[in-house]
């Protein structure tokens, strides 16, 4: 997980993201890491599935989670990105 987070910000700034947005986005990247201790090069969908459930169970609002699923649904948009995770 060292060069995700470098990486993500770099290409968060390439696309004029504010701080702010970089910001938010490496929190919730290293929240999902921390929930699954996994490689970013392993994250699929049914991960990131659960990690939302889990997201839920915790009391996390709906506005959080849409947040928080943004910087990995992101990386299928945006293909700068998705060689982040890939």
């Amino acid at each position: 997980m060292a060069g995700l987070i470098p990486k993500l910000k770099d290409a968060l700034i390439e696309q004029n993201c504010l701080p702010n947005t970089v910001a938010t986005y490496c929190f919730w990247v290293r929240k999902l890491y921390g929930y699954c201790k996994l490689p970013a090069s392993q994250w699929d969908g049914d991960l990131v599935r659960r990690w939302m459930l889990q997201l839920h169970a915790d009391n996390y609002s709906a506005k959080s989670r849409k947040q928080a699923v943004r910087p990995v649904s992101l990386s299928t948009l945006n293909p700068q990105l998705s060689t982040l995770l890939a």
